[in-house]
């Protein structure tokens, strides 16, 4: 299975989709809160790593940079495993195999 069908509605139902993008235009506190940083800085850190974490569009709902970044700030912010992490934003979790 390419794609699990719980994470077929990502863009819809994932936290970067229906929670990050109403806090990072609505309620900067809530922002810096949940990433420890505040728009500027994400947009910063974005700006220097996306070369690097950017995925080439090869199939059709790929992770793209700003998301990626997300998800690993969120990681860093929280503690929370990958497992967990990857199950709110719906993007699925390499099993390594």
């Amino acid at each position: 299975m390419y794609i699990r069908p719980v994470n077929l509605h990502r863009q819809q139902k994932g936290e970067f989709y229906a929670l990050i993008q109403e806090i990072r235009s609505e309620d900067p506190e809530q922002h810096h809160t949940y990433f420890r940083m505040n728009n500027e800085t994400f947009d910063q850190l974005l700006e220097i790593v996306e070369p690097h974490i950017q995925h080439k569009t090869t199939h059709r709902l790929p992770i793209h940079a700003e998301e990626r970044l997300a998800v690993t700030l969120r990681l860093l912010a929280t503690g929370d495993s990958y497992a967990t992490v990857a199950g709110k934003f719906q993007t699925g979790k390499d099993d390594g195999g």
